[in-house]
């Protein structure tokens, strides 16, 4: 069995957390990406956590009280999140506390 698709989250996964996913399969961060960083990084950072990627494939979540949109990667796994919105991810095997 190939190597491809092996890290990628899956719908189930994303689901059990009650994180709606975005795209929940691993995508290219490119414009998409920037552009969410840039809205998340606009929003007052009151309340925020610091929160890692513990995977290498992109992705981009919608923080399931907050609604904004969070760009992770293997290369920029640290982003500072809406604490309401950490709970959430912290919950799956995917994130921890920076």
């Amino acid at each position: 069995m190939g190597c491809c698709g092996k890290n990628r989250i899956t719908h189930a996964e994303m689901a059990a957390a009650k994180i709606p996913p975005l795209q929940a399969a691993p995508i290219n961060v490119g414009l998409r990406a920037s552009r969410a960083q840039a809205l998340a990084c606009n929003q007052p950072a009151t309340g925020s956590e610091s929160i890692r990627y513990l995977e290498r494939p992109s992705i981009v979540v919608r923080g399931p009280a907050s609604g904004r949109q969070y760009a992770f990667s293997g290369t920029n796994p640290v982003q500072s999140v809406d604490a309401r919105d950490a709970s959430a991810f912290l919950r799956t095997r995917f994130f921890r506390r920076a």
